[in-house]
């Protein structure tokens, strides 16, 4: 594997067993983050999504492990929020006090939370509620006053989520709608996560759900986002980042030691560490194990 490909993709996977299409229950998603965290890959990994409404079941499943060994566990979670985001953040940090780190115990610290908002209005009604150092990320629709709703994120400090897909053709965005939400971000200042539907490393056909009879259809490819994205922090035009994202085949991508390119595109090492530090910062995916299995299949790791 080469560094530039290291550098684009490390800790970029925040694990997210417990949604769909996965589903998993309780049990089966901490054992995975677990093992994940503790295997060869761990260095795309990145946070476990656990609700606000099941930290409890959480704290249940994770004091039933083995003891870890020599080194205490130390949990990276972010939350999702219900419509109550005061009442839950409160129940956030009530969460974190009761798990601070203390010398031979594990340690468990929701970093994140994650709101719906629709628009500008509800981003500022729900900053008031998210306290330091819980850092918020703004789930919006890429419709209606996109930018808008970035001013106001950018305004209360906060931070981007952007749908890729999910379980049915409604809910993956254009090549174009993507792009104009990087270019807003990247003229706001806001950083962003992604979430849904970037299983595949490259954009191709891939089935809806894992259901035998699940339809099928072209989907976005993590690494086209990612890097579409660091281009784009970096000024590439929206026409060659539209089509860097419609991008298919594997062959097009140059991953050098030094750098990354595409057609007669190219963006270094310390560009792109830029990028995913400050601006395209991880992915919500339900499965771990499916990525790094693809990326293995294109033996680019």
């Amino acid at each position: 594997m080469t560094e530039s490909l290291r550098t684009l993709l490390g800790s970029l996977i925040d694990y997210a067993g417990l949604f769909p299409p996965a589903a998993l229950s309780m049990e089966p998603t901490v054992k995975n983050y677990d093992a994940y965290r503790r295997g060869a890959n761990a260095w795309l990994l990145a946070r476990l999504v656990m609700p606000v409404a099941r930290l409890s079941e959480f704290e249940s499943a994770a004091a039933r492990l083995p003891p870890a060994g020599e080194e205490p566990r130390a949990w990276r979670l972010t939350s999702p929020l219900g419509p109550d985001v005061g009442a839950d953040c409160d129940k956030i940090m009530e969460f974190n006090a009761r798990h601070a780190p203390s010398p031979g115990k594990d340690s468990c610290m929701v970093e994140s939370v994650e709101i719906r908002a629709a628009n500008a209005k509800e981003i500022r009604a729900a900053a008031s509620h998210v306290l330091h150092p819980l850092r918020p990320y703004y789930e919006i629709p890429l419709s209606g006053d996109l930018e808008g709703s970035l001013t106001a994120i950018g305004d209360v400090g906060g931070r981007a989520k952007v749908r890729t897909g999910g379980e049915s053709p409604e809910m993956f965005p254009s090549s174009a709608d993507l792009v104009r939400f990087f270019e807003l971000c990247a003229g706001q200042g806001v950083a962003f996560k992604a979430s849904a539907g970037l299983h595949r490393p490259v954009r191709g056909l891939q089935r809806y759900t894992y259901k035998p009879d699940s339809a099928s259809s072209i989907m976005h490819g993590f690494l086209n986002v990612f890097l579409a994205a660091s281009f784009v922090f970096e000024g590439m035009s929206q026409q060659d980042a539209a089509e860097l994202l419609d991008e298919q085949s594997p062959a097009a991508f140059d991953w050098e030691e030094k750098g990354i390119a595409w057609r007669e595109e190219y963006i270094g090492n310390e560009q792109l560490a830029l990028a995913r530090k400050v601006f395209c910062l991880t992915v919500g995916s339900c499965s771990f194990a499916e990525p790094v299995d693809n990326l293995k299949a294109l033996a680019l790791i």
